[in-house]
């Protein structure tokens, strides 16, 4: 991925992420939920290109609204890379999830036989 360009206008990153995914430009926003994570409600918001090689296209048709793209991509093609980026996210989470409970557990058995051999002695 690729920052494109940043800005604290919410409307004004929402219209140009419009415009590269109307021209098969696959685009992320970073920054949108700032405010409800402590941050100031200000705070800039990033527009970034998923795939690296439409980055040149992505700052042409900021720069011209009729610019032709070289390799768009289609809107299923779009959703695709999204659900598999949602599913990779969740196995992530998962894995993480359960590597924590497997800690926590383990963790939990050796302050339990600890205790047991401390109380005992």
């Amino acid at each position: 991925m690729k920052l494109v360009t940043t800005s604290t206008d919410k409307l004004y990153i929402a219209e140009k992420s419009s415009l590269l995914r109307s021209k098969g430009i696959l685009t992320s926003l970073s920054g949108e939920n700032a405010a409800q994570i402590g941050y100031p409600a200000n705070s800039e918001l990033g527009l970034w290109v998923v795939i690296n090689e439409q980055y040149e296209d992505a700052i042409a048709c900021l720069n011209n609204e009729n610019h032709e793209v070289k390799d768009p991509l289609s809107p299923e093609q779009m959703l695709e890379l999204e659900a598999a980026s949602t599913s990779s996210f969740r196995a992530a989470i998962d894995s993480f999830g359960n590597k924590l409970a497997l800690f926590l557990v383990v963790a939990f058995i050796v302050g339990f036989v600890a205790y047991a051999f401390s109380y005992g002695t």
